[in-house]
């Protein structure tokens, strides 16, 4: 289901603690009610510190610094985020330091990390295929796993495609060297739009559009998707 009033306070409470709160680090981790360790907000921060990197060699800085930073992050990832058991990434619950159980459009995320190891990445190629995302989901990439419980088609986050996360999973595919996997992502994100339009989210089963319409957000990356697609013919 779509969220309701009553969800959207839940998430302005969560906020306005945070806000009251001084926007602490400390706080968020040791009292915020809410406090999660994602492996997707980490792997786009990694992607932040190699651009930065790339950005200071550009202007004359040192890329250094964002380079170790980065590495720190990646070595994070690997030792508490990282579910051998399982071969995929899961957020974790720093109040009782448990992985939590459900498997996210989130465990894609650190294939932004160029230096993630062959064989977890062939792993997470292997569970986007599979039938729990993007092999049983007709305009993939679902948000949750959809043989879990917790998945919800219409449900904020736990079900539906966004294009922002698909262009996230598209851009690590083609830095891994998966190009038929960024070609499906490229193709099923097209296909949402052309059938209904630049929506917020969309249901991963029939591509209905949820959520707010001539959402900027998805029309900026489909520019970005048509724009890569393009620029090879156009050197």
């Amino acid at each position: 289901a779509l969220p309701t009033g009553e969800d959207y306070d839940r998430y302005v409470w969560l906020a306005a603690l945070i806000r009251d709160a001084g926007y602490r680090p400390g706080y968020l981790r040791d009292t915020h009610p809410f406090a999660v360790e994602d492996p997707l907000v980490n792997a786009v921060y990694l992607a932040s510190a190699h651009a930065l990197a790339e950005i200071s060699k550009i202007v004359g800085a040192d890329p250094v610094p964002h380079r170790e930073h980065a590495q720190r992050i990646h070595r994070a990832l690997l030792d508490r985020l990282w579910d051998a058991e399982t071969g995929c990434f899961r957020a974790r619950d720093l109040r009782d330091d448990r992985l939590l159980p459900v498997v996210t459009v989130g465990a894609f995320g650190p294939l932004l990390d160029p230096e993630l190891p062959a064989p977890i990445v062939r792993n997470l190629v292997d569970l986007l295929l599979s039938a729990r995302f993007a092999g049983a989901a007709g305009y993939p990439v679902p948000t949750c796993d959809i043989q879990a419980p917790a998945f919800d088609r219409g449900g904020y986050w736990r079900g539906p495609t966004w294009i922002s996360t698909n262009w996230l999973i598209w851009y690590g595919a083609l830095a891994h060297g998966f190009p038929v996997v960024a070609d499906l992502l490229y193709g099923a994100t097209l296909r949402l739009v052309r059938q209904s339009g630049f929506r917020e989210f969309f249901d991963p089963f029939d591509g209905t559009g949820r959520g707010s319409h001539d959402y900027a957000w998805s029309a900026a990356l489909v520019l970005d998707l048509l724009g890569a697609r393009r620029a090879p013919q156009a050197a």
